[in-house]
């Protein structure tokens, strides 16, 4: 055999493999198929949102026309436990099938319809599906459904397929990941995920939140890679503690005891020095009269001094010390007695 004929056959036969493999390899490409009463607008409102929303994840929706019994077959599939071997030969060259059932209803005397989305994608058996109600007649409202309804489950079809995937690594790990509003572990990981983009992340003790924003590709991997800062208000502590940092000794407290001591003592002076009308004798015309500012002062005082002593208290107050640990950390408490 020729080393040209050995390669072609090589080349084909892992083509082969690879399509029997029963792994999801779905692509970008898909067809969209509408079913129910519509009017002609009404069917490109939903035709023109859906292609906007895949071609957002990078991916290409068209409508191509289909016949009625096409249409028929297909609903039928949805309900085969094997969907996308039953309705692939109907829709070929295509990866995925999107179908938009739109049906009337009456609900409290008001009618209405229900949106359903089904999206269904080679290599898979499964299909992803979701309802809304609209009203008759908006445009908007139907525009809005299908639009949250097709991104919801083109996103969860595009995870199950495991093409596209974001490998998160931080120095240091074990950093907790919120990836697009939702935390999903620690660092580091690989997952899949749909194409387009993503804000991710990263919060770790001792550490400045980092937060990144990145465009995921369909059916390539990106590494993404953080450096994290740390984070001055926490600093490193005997047997690799981390504590939060300890702001200098504030001057309050102090000023606080030394005014109410100053107040005490006035007070006691005032009440020492204080003179009253001896009840027998000679009486005289003028008296130092003193005791009363004294216990006032005495007041004044106490109140002063015990609110320094409660602002020393607190500044000498146990402080939280957390320990790193695989896959989480220890939390402690120090203070000085």
């Amino acid at each position: 055999m020729r080393p040209r004929s050995l390669t072609v056959g090589l080349a084909v036969a892992l083509q082969l493999a690879a399509s029997s493999s029963g792994r999801p390899v779905a692509r970008a490409d898909g067809a969209i198929m509408i079913a129910g009463k519509l009017s002609p607008r009404e069917h490109d409102v939903i035709v023109d949102t859906l292609e906007s929303v895949a071609a957002a994840m990078t991916w290409k929706l068209t409508a191509p026309p289909f016949g009625r019994d096409a249409i028929d077959a297909a609903l039928a599939c949805l309900k085969n436990r094997a969907v996308w071997r039953c309705v692939a030969p109907g829709i070929r060259d295509s990866d995925q099938l999107v179908v938009v059932q739109v049906d009337g209803e009456r609900t409290a005397g008001a009618a209405t319809i229900v949106v359903t989305v089904h999206v269904v994608t080679a290599g898979s058996d499964g299909e992803f599906f979701a309802s809304r109600y609209c009203e008759v007649g908006s445009e908007e409202a139907l525009k809005r459904a299908v639009a949250d309804l097709g991104k919801q489950l083109l996103q969860e079809a595009a995870e199950r397929t495991g093409r596209t995937r974001l490998a998160i690594r931080s120095h240091p790990d074990k950093a907790w990941i919120v990836l697009d509003g939702k935390t999903v572990g620690a660092t580091n990981t690989t997952r899949a995920t749909y194409p387009g983009t993503h804000t991710i992340m990263l919060r770790q003790v001792g550490y400045k939140t980092a937060v990144r924003e990145v465009v995921a590709t369909d059916g390539q991997t990106l590494d993404v890679a953080f450096d994290m800062e740390p984070d001055p208000s926490w600093i490193s502590g005997s047997g690799n503690h981390l504590i939060p940092a300890r702001h200098p000794p504030r001057i309050v407290p102090y000023v606080a005891l030394g005014a109410g001591g100053a107040a005490i003592v006035t007070g006691a002076l005032l009440i020492a020095f204080d003179e009253d009308p001896h009840p027998r004798g000679l009486q005289r015309s003028l008296y130092d009269d003193t005791a009363r500012n004294g216990v006032i002062s005495l007041a004044i005082g106490a109140a002063i001094t015990g609110a320094g002593v409660y602002l020393l208290l607190r500044e000498k107050s146990p402080t939280p010390a957390i320990t790193p640990l695989p896959g989480g950390a220890a939390a402690s408490w120090t203070g000085r007695f």
